[in-house]
């Protein structure tokens, strides 16, 4: 493990996590003096030696000068620490190890935090958040925690591969996939929230999808419990001191998707709506493959974002994921301005959620006279109906005297045919009296279909054709017969 490890002065963007103090949005002064990653100046120092008891403050805490783990290589730099592949000799097993950087090693704002990361992470046991292993003090280096090491790549990454057109994801991630992978996040957050904890920080960015299937919640960096007083900011300390920085108002999170009472620095309004914001502005970026806040620089957006300041959803270029009005309408509510116009709990998101994937809210309603026809036969067919109540008559024959098939009332599906077999429909539907009817489209069908296994979907097509034919024969013979009766009479 390199010891000396260099940092650079990453280029802002939006979606990067920053910790900003409000007056620097004012005067436009160095942004970059507030941000973890340029914490090299090393604001906050204490000038007191940088040993095991000064990191630790007890006994408890163990010292990995044992040989425990062995570094592979690095695999990532963040705001606040190096993150490690390493492999852990006791348990015989691959790990990442995060390690403090070298140059915040004398910050005590920036030790705490890096403490209050892992401790929090640790203590949300659950299948979407990653799991912490183990805490200490690395000789040479600081403190450090290990966590479980995921095998994947970041959420936004698969996005940039749907965007461009990449075959293989095009075909792993449709509608449902997407929806079903955020859906899992909603479960993270959701027990953090059940815990009294907030993520702040929610974004594609920290989204990780493993190689087999896991979806886990990372960088729980800027997390803290609700009932706990704002943490004071590290690289800030020396300015401003706890309290007044608490006053003046922090900045922190990723200012593409933050909420107006997180832009505008308000801390004390962060609560788990403000979570929810998040959610919605992640969701955003999923299906229009940007976040909600564009600009030409970082304090444009944040100006974007403290007025909420977006284009909505289903106003954006989506290209080959169409948005559902439904889904717009989740996004949207998620993104309210004002608090309380968002989902109160996450588990109000996640019940529209969940009704979204079962199709159920995929659907409209339409009223037929008595006399209007429903569908025509010869047409091509792109929707479908489940009466709700009345009657409708189907007939079928071109003339003026078509045969009449049958009738169907309330809970019957009529023109589902020519959806499944993509073939011009077989008969004319006309309701016999005032008809309410669920509208089923052509890509809400399609979508269900995919969900089923391919052998179930090709034997229900199949089915469907050979009905198809089977009631055409079964007309044409009739009309024979019919003719036959006429020519003997």
């Amino acid at each position: 493990m390199d010891k000396h490890v260099k940092t650079t002065t990453p280029k802002l963007s939006g979606q990067d996590s920053l910790i900003i103090s409000k007056t620097q949005i004012v005067r436009k002064s160095s942004i970059i003096s507030s941000i973890l990653t340029d914490a090299a100046s090393g604001s906050g120092s204490t000038g007191e030696p940088t040993d095991a008891e000064r990191f630790c403050g007890d006994d408890r805490w163990r010292t990995a000068d044992d040989g425990k783990y062995v570094t592979k290589h690095k695999i990532a730099t963040g705001g606040m620490g190096v993150i490690y592949h390493v492999f852990d000799q006791d348990f015989e097993r691959d790990s990442a190890m995060k390690v403090i950087l070298p140059e915040i090693t004398h910050d005590t704002v920036a030790l705490d935090s890096f403490k209050r990361e892992a401790r929090i992470t640790a203590q949300l046991e659950h299948p979407n958040i990653i799991p912490v292993h183990d805490l200490g003090y690395l000789p040479g280096h600081g403190v450090f925690f290990t966590m479980k090491l995921m095998q994947g790549q970041p959420l936004i990454d698969h996005l940039r591969q749907i965007e461009i057109g990449d075959g293989e994801f095009l075909q792993k991630y449709d509608f449902f996939t997407l929806l079903s992978t955020f859906r899992r996040v909603c479960d993270a957050v959701a027990f953090a929230h059940s815990r009294g904890i907030v993520h702040r920080d929610i974004k594609p960015h920290n989204i990780m999808v493993g190689d087999f299937g896991e979806v886990v919640l990372m960088d729980w960096g800027l997390a803290k419990r609700i009932s706990e007083e704002e943490p004071p900011v590290a690289g800030m300390a020396s300015t401003h001191g706890n309290a007044q920085a608490t006053e003046i108002g922090v900045i922190k999170g990723s200012p593409a998707y933050m909420p107006p009472e997180q832009a505008h620095g308000r801390v004390d309004e962060f609560d788990q709506r403000s979570d929810i914001f998040l959610l919605g502005a992640t969701l955003y970026h999923i299906f229009t493959f940007f976040p909600p806040y564009l600009g030409d620089d970082i304090y444009d957006i944040i100006k974007r974002a403290q007025i909420c300041n977006f284009v909505p959803p289903n106003e954006m270029p989506t290209g080959r994921l169409r948005i559902p009005d439904e889904l717009c309408g989740i996004i949207m509510r998620c993104m309210a301005a004002d608090r309380g116009d968002r989902y109160q709990k996450v588990e109000e998101l996640m019940v529209d959620l969940d009704t979204l994937l079962r199709g159920a809210m995929i659907v409209d309603h339409q009223t037929f006279k008595p006399g209007q026809c429903l569908m025509r036969e010869g047409e091509i067919g792109t929707e479908c109906y489940v009466i709700e109540s009345g009657e409708v008559r189907v007939e079928k024959g071109l003339s003026s005297e078509p045969m009449t098939l049958g009738t169907l009332t309330q809970g019957d599906i009529v023109g589902e045919m020519a959806l499944i077999t993509h073939e011009p429909r077989s008969a004319t539907v006309t309701a016999v009296e005032p008809t309410e009817v669920l509208v089923l489209t052509q890509e809400f069908f399609n979508r269900n279909l995919k969900q089923l296994p391919p052998w179930m979907s090709k034997t229900i097509v199949a089915l469907a054709q050979r009905l198809n034919k089977a009631n055409t024969i079964r007309y044409d013979t009739t009309t024979i017969e019919n003719d036959g009766d006429d020519g003997e009479s």
